[in-house]
């Protein structure tokens, strides 16, 4: 097990094109869908317009997985799934992730507005396949500053998951790496536990 903090990320694009770059807001997503040229799955990230993959089944397994512990561990009013939520202010206006499981201090029903932000959060979790990278630098960051008090990335090409406690201002979080033959517990409820090998697919 190894505890790092984790660093504040580079920004998601690069400086070579950023200045001639389209940035992309929320309410331009919101009329882009009206008019029917936003008719998929996507995530508005640092202004960019991320297409979401079609999931392969073991993002699926690893996602119904977590649903399965966080709905018998928790009451299953309190759970999200993929869908969006807000961050922090300063940057809400150009970023609309969906995790792929949230689990809210409040029934789902109960937030107020139309989705839940950091102050409604206690756990999100990504499952990293092909955005590993992602999860772990750009998204990590959103939620540090947003003040998601935890967060975790299933990886399921390296068979562990990333636990991020302690959000800073800066994008940071304090990090610790868990194999697949440790069990984990957020940090709000440490007598619900889970083996990691539990959220992972069959070796």
């Amino acid at each position: 097990m190894a505890t790092v903090s984790s660093p504040t990320p580079p920004p998601f694009m690069e400086p070579d094109y950023a200045p001639f770059a389209v940035i992309w807001t929320r309410e331009d997503c919101d009329r882009l869908e009206q008019l029917g040229f936003l008719d998929y799955r996507y995530e508005l990230i640092n202004g960019v317009i991320i297409r979401k993959m079609p999931q392969n089944k073991r993002h699926a397994y690893c996602v119904n997985e977590a649903i399965h512990w966080i709905q018998g561990a928790f009451d299953r009013r309190y759970t999200q799934t993929q869908s969006s939520i807000r961050v922090a202010s300063a940057d809400n206006r150009i970023n609309k992730p969906e995790p792929d499981v949230a689990l809210l201090n409040k029934p789902l029903l109960d937030v107020a507005g139309d989705q839940p932000g950091p102050e409604d959060m206690r756990l999100a979790i990504e499952v990293a396949d092909s955005t590993r990278d992602m999860d772990l630098g750009t998204k990590a960051a959103l939620y540090a500053r947003a003040g998601v008090p935890e967060y975790w990335v299933i990886s399921v090409e390296e068979r562990m998951v990333y636990v991020h406690t302690a959000p800073q201002p800066d994008g940071s979080y304090t990090r610790v790496e868990k194999r697949e033959t440790e069990t984990i517990a957020p940090s709000f409820a440490p007598d619900a536990t889970v083996d990691v090998a539990a959220l992972l697919p069959p070796a």
